[in-house]
């Protein structure tokens, strides 16, 4: 399985945390309490870590606003459930008394701007990426210039270079010449 590409890990990351930030923002508001304990803690930011896992696992190239929209919703709404499975419920915001509606504007509204600023680092990552691309293929062309392991030397007019490299390698110096008394069958030489 390829990993996914850089927006969808973008919109992943910032789904997650954008969610368990709500979820802490939104119960600390409305509870005015104490803020919740270690293990609701743990646990929101397991679930969050899932969330954003999931939302990235689809690359989503249509219909952006209405997958995000879901997709925090649904990572409130589990940030919700959360902190309220650990003991963190018993707060002033579900009463009777007209602010549960509150709470669910409060809610829609952090939707509304949560998809915007998720939208933006989707179109900043990409951007960033594509930018941080061609900067490294910039480089890695200039340091890696296609050079040839052999290089030909050109000849100069006169040949110089040549006969500089010839004039150590061919030399008048033959082998010995042999001596007629050396050889006791009467070859002189082996010319």
């Amino acid at each position: 399985m390829q990993p996914p590409p850089i927006a969808a890990r973008v919109r992943g990351g910032a789904v997650g945390a954008l969610s368990g930030a709500v979820g802490i923002a939104a119960h600390g508001a409305a509870g005015g309490g104490e803020p919740p304990n270690q293990s609701a803690v743990t646990l929101l930011l397991a679930v969050c870590a899932g969330i954003g896992t999931l939302v990235a696992a689809f690359p989503v190239a249509r219909h952006r606003v209405p997958f995000l929209v879901s997709a925090l919703a649904s990572g409130q709404l589990l940030a919700h459930g959360a902190l309220s499975l650990v003991g963190h419920g018993g707060h002033g915001g579900h009463g009777a008394s007209g602010t549960g509606a509150a709470m669910l504007g409060a809610h829609l509204a952090a939707i509304a701007v949560c998809t915007i600023v998720v939208l933006a680092a989707e179109n900043a990552a990409a951007a960033l990426a594509s930018r941080v691309r061609r900067l490294v293929h910039a480089v890695v062309g200039v340091l890696s210039s296609p050079t040839p392991l052999w290089v030909v030397a050109p000849a100069t007019e006169g040949g110089v270079h040549r006969r500089r490299l010839l004039a150590d390698a061919i030399t008048t110096r033959g082998p010995p010449r042999f001596v007629p008394s050396a050889f006791p069958l009467g070859i002189s030489s082996l010319h």
